[in-house]
């Protein structure tokens, strides 16, 4: 009934508009059985004419079944202008779509844009070449290996084949007179054909991440070419000079192997070399290469994230932690004997310092003893999750915490980018000679340039090259290390952020090593116009220059101070110190800090569900504004519900702490009040990380409970969820390690939902009255409503005695405190090792230990207590407190544990049936 359903409104609506999207949430075999049933409910061949675009998803397609007629059926569309064959779940490689097409395909002839993406082809379909009025083709993420240009139509505008295995170009090109844009980024290509050079209308070539060893000079006589992306090559050697068109704006020569650059390059304004070794860094890589078997060495692996082992002198040492981190110790990198730990911090439990637009992608490794120095660089790898989802350009670093003598300060590593075969795992590695905490980061991208005394130096941004920098000479004493980050703001950019109607530029933000030069020469500075000024006419005086420094800690107007010249692309002005710069127009200029901090946050929304076999088990989280749908859907399938589990769309920056608080009729469950302000204080104070995936981290369970004494009623309270203001630290600046003790403050603003009962209302004015919302205070951002209802009434009895409940079950049975009492009495000094194999983290074990100190059985007591509180209505809890002990070598105590199970499980069986002898 549903999939009739379906069909019909999938029928009217594309005889309305025209368009038939069947790429849904629904299963793809199912969209293309609804495709079907819909070609078979538009009848007539004027239905058929009216339908311009059709998307269909081709993920688990299979050539040997129904799927295998399915695309015959696009040759009744006649005047079909639009056709997307996308396998992949929204943009997720699966590499199960199509191999083939069918050759009715050919009889499409007003086909203007084809999407073949996330598929399987290993060559151009050959029908492709038959399609007449064919102006763009999308084959990313497939399989092909060779790509032959004579194949294609001789009307295509626009190719893409991203990211597949094209080793080489071949065939000829002679036909392509309108071809304006090709993008081969993420391939295996080597050579390119001399006749690329008869492209005429070439506009954009982009060849990045290949295995080209030259430049392909054939690329650069085509006359009006624009771009020229060439970086993530082999590239060694460039002639001093080329023959560059007249038309050319930007040769991306970034990321290769070129030695030495001569003026011809290092001058010109539209070739971006950077990240290219220079010849004495390239003597020191060959030299580190040379040198390299001293980390090729055998990792020995150890059996927890919390670790600690002996390292010597004379001998290498490797080792590697469950989660993925991998440790290189080379020899004579310490003096002698020396004891090393380290362990796995998670995002929420650290305040790793993140500056506005960066991104945490790995949990925080620390290392110890902290501080200590090492002889030679030890190797370090962390493996991350990372996921490009806006339109900045960012690069991956570690950032590492150093300790000085009054506190801790960070830098930024060089990382070498790591994609393991599977593509799903990414590591990062980097060498350091000392030991603090590290993470993998992902920050905007930062250009550099030395500038000496006697040089004119121009540094140019590699996000927008119309940004730029320029040094004459003597404006610097000694030599100074420039370093440039741009905050990209495209039209797009301010839509996805809802900020379409604003006009702002991209914010620039500048900085010297050493840190706080003034220039002894004015430094001119050229920052692009906002996207929609650029070459049109406009108030000049309504466009506001803006400056942020930390001595003033906001954005000022500095207009009025400085001397501006405006160009159809740019704004030039001049400076002697360097800080953050941006461009507003002046209707906006009383709100910029809103404005800002909406460039810098993520759109979130926070969600709740009760659990449907348990509904006092409740798990609270925060989670992107695009990953909610998907969220709610996977935590269903696990078998929660919620009416209305989702809050409003939110704003938070990356790291910024937010806090869950239970009021109303339902209050948190625990066993003291001391309790439930650990539960409070830890479980349910939590930080927003915009990568990491939401089913891993980021979540809270915990139990509730009615606040009021009687259970007969229903009860409704709310999680209200909060947030802590995020304080950005500038990198080398001296900051302090931990986490800061957070003021408890219960209030809270308005609800926005309505209140069930007068008592609620009363106890939620009450905490309006005090909620502050001030910097560095608790911000009320949202409520998601939730209902216990009471104990279902005993139902009548039956001819047979049933018992819904067996021993054990939810581990009600099982973890008693008798039975927990008696555990605890086989375990000895080695419990917390044993608390971490059972899932609880440090500062959960440290925080028993403190609270009862030099009690080591009352501790042990205390820590099954507080697992088996948290796991007790986990279905499988049982069997995961076995393999706990199984895997931490204590297979003494798991048969104990097992025989006290199975005793139990007999006893109550032998009492069922003793119930229901006495029932009949």
């Amino acid at each position: 009934m549903d999939e009739e359903k379906d069909c019909s409104r999938f029928s009217q609506q594309a005889l309305i508009s025209g368009r038939l999207n069947l790429n849904t949430e629904k299963q793809p075999q199912l969209c293309r059985r609804i495709f079907k049933d819909v070609y078979n409910l538009i009848k007539d061949k004027a239905g058929f004419k009216s339908i311009r675009t059709i998307h269909l998803p081709t993920n688990d397609w299979n050539d040997d079944n129904e799927d295998n007629g399915t695309l015959d059926l696009l040759s009744e569309f006649q005047n079909l202008n639009i056709c997307v064959l996308k396998g992949g779940r929204r943009g997720k490689c699966l590499c199960d779509g199509m191999t083939s097409l069918p050759a009715s395909f050919t009889s499409l002839e007003h086909l203007r844009h084809v999407d073949l993406s996330f598929n399987r082809f290993t060559s151009f379909p050959s029908q492709l070449g038959k399609l007449t009025s064919l102006k763009l083709l999308i084959m990313d993420y497939n399989s092909l290996e060779v790509m032959d240009l004579k194949d294609l139509p001789c009307s295509i505008e626009e190719l893409y084949c991203r990211h597949n295995r094209i080793g080489h170009l071949e065939g000829s090109c002679d036909h392509l007179s309108e071809l304006k844009i090709i993008e081969l980024s993420s391939n295996q290509i080597d050579q390119i054909p001399p006749s690329v050079a008869s492209l005429s209308a070439l506009l954009c070539f982009n060849l990045k991440d290949n295995r080209l060893k030259s430049v392909p000079l054939c690329a650069l006589k085509c006359k009006n070419l624009q771009k020229l992306y060439l970086s993530h090559n082999d590239i060694t050697f460039i002639e001093e000079s080329l023959d560059l068109p007249h038309s050319l704006e930007l040769v991306d020569l970034s990321f290769n192997k070129i030695a030495s650059f001569s003026q011809f390059y290092q001058n010109n304004p539209i070739v971006c070399i950077r990240g290219n070794p220079t010849e004495r860094n390239l003597k020191e890589q060959q030299k580190d290469e040379n040198a390299f078997d001293k980390y090729d060495v055998s990792l020995a692996k150890m059996d927890s994230d919390f670790a600690s082992f002996d390292i010597v002198s004379h001998h290498a040492v490797g080792v590697a932690l469950p989660c993925g981190v991998e440790m290189i110790f080379p020899k004579f990198c310490v003096k002698q004997s020396t004891l090393i730990f380290c362990k796995l911090i998670p995002p929420e439990e650290t305040e790793l310092i993140l500056n506005p637009s960066d991104q945490l992608l790995s949990d925080v490794l620390q290392l110890g003893p902290n501080g200590m120095k090492f002889d030679d660089r030890i190797k370090i790898t962390i493996p991350f999750h990372y996921s490009a989802f806006d339109e900045q350009h960012r690069e991956i670093i570690i950032r590492s915490l150093t300790q000085v003598q009054n506190g801790n300060k960070y830098e930024d590593l060089e990382a070498a980018i790591n994609l393991h075969d599977d593509n799903k795992e990414q590591t990062a590695s980097t060498y350091a000679n000392h030991f603090t905490v590290f993470a993998v980061v992902s920050r905007l991208v930062e250009d550099t340039v030395q500038v000496d005394q006697n040089a004119n130096t121009i540094l140019w941004s590699s996000c927008n090259p119309l940004t730029k920098l320029s040094f004459p000479s003597q404006s610097v004493a000694v030599e100074t290390k420039i370093k440039l980050q741009t905050l990209r703001v495209t039209p797009s950019y301010l839509q996805r952020v809802q900020l379409s109607d604003d006009v702002v530029s991209d914010v620039i933000h500048l900085s010297t090593e050493p840190k706080n030069t003034v220039f002894q020469q004015a430094v001119t500075i050229h920052l692009c116009l906002p996207d929609v000024l650029i070459g049109k006419t406009f108030d000049e005086n309504q466009l506001r220059l803006l400056k942020w420094t930390s001595v003033d800690g906001d954005w000022n107007d500095v207009t009025g101070d400085t001397s501006l010249t405006f160009s159809t692309v740019d704004v030039s002005f001049q400076t002697n110190y360097f800080c953050r710069y941006w461009l507003v127009w002046e209707n906006i200029k009383g709100v910029v800090r809103q404005v800002y901090r909406r460039l810098t946050t993520y759109n979130v929304q926070f969600l709740c569900m009760q659990r449907k076999v348990v509904p006092t088990a409740v798990i609270a989280q925060c989670v992107r504004e695009e990953n909610v749908d998907e969220r709610v859907k996977q935590l269903s399938e696990q078998g929660y519900f919620g009416e209305d589990p989702c809050t409003g769309v939110q704003q938070l920056m990356e790291g910024e702490i937010f806090k869950i608080q239970v009021i109303g009729g339902i209050q948190l469950k625990s066993h003291d009040e001391h309790d439930r302000r650990h539960l409070e204080e830890k479980v349910l104070m939590k930080r927003f990380h915009s990568q990491h995936p939401p089913q891993k981290t980021g979540f809270s369970r915990f139990c509730i409970e009615s606040s009021g004494g009687d259970t007969r009623e229903v009860k409704t309270g709310y999680v209200s969820f909060y947030k802590f203001s995020h304080q950005p630290v500038t990198k080398g600046e001296e900051v302090k390690l931990g986490p800061k003790q957070l003021e408890e403050n219960s209030s809270r603003p308005a609800m926005k939902r309505s209140v069930h009962n007068r008592q609620e209302s009363t106890e939620l004015s009450s905490a309006q009255a005090n909620c502050k919302g001030d910097s560095g205070k608790e911000e009320h951002l949202d409520d998601v409503l939730i209902v216990l209802e009471p104990p279902a009434k005993p139902l009548p009895p039956v001819p047979e005695f049933d018992v819904p409940l067996k021993f054990g079950e939810l581990g009600t049975g099982m973890f008693t405190e008798v039975n927990l009492r008696h555990i605890s009495g086989f375990l000895g000094s080695d419990w917390m090792e044993f608390g971490h194999y059972l899932g609880l983290k440090t500062a959960e074990l440290d925080r028993i230990q403190m609270d009862y100190p030099n009690n080591t059985k009352e501790q042990i007591f205390r820590m099954l207590r507080y697992w088996s509180y948290i796991h007790m209505h986990d279905e499988d809890c049982v069997q995961t407190f076995l393999k706990a002990l199984m895997d931490a070598d204590r297979k003494d105590i798991a048969d104990q544990v097992d025989r006290i199970y199975k005793d139990g499980v007999e006893r109550y069986e032998n009492s069922v049936k003793k119930l229901r002898r006495n029932h009949q």
